[in-house]
């Protein structure tokens, strides 16, 4: 695997994260919501659990080992 794939690769990474930040939440509420929306509120702050119920937990599909000249740098 090269840099320059790895490079795309963490650049493609970081426009899906800013995509996700602009997506707007569910507008659905009920009681139910009404308790998730305090808590994701206080886990924002640093203070709550990040794999919450509801809370979008990004997962690793694939692990590539960073090449020797990555590593170097």
């Amino acid at each position: 695997m090269t840099i320059e794939v790895l490079k795309d690769i963490r650049a493609l990474a970081a426009e899906k994260m800013q995509l996700l930040n602009l997506a707007p939440a569910p507008s659905k509420h009920s009681k139910r919501d009404s308790g998730h929306l305090k808590s994701s509120s206080a886990s924002s702050s640093g203070r709550g659990n990040a794999f919450a119920p509801g809370r979008c937990v990004p997962l690793v599909v694939y692990v590539v080992p960073a090449p020797d000249e990555v590593c170097m740098a």
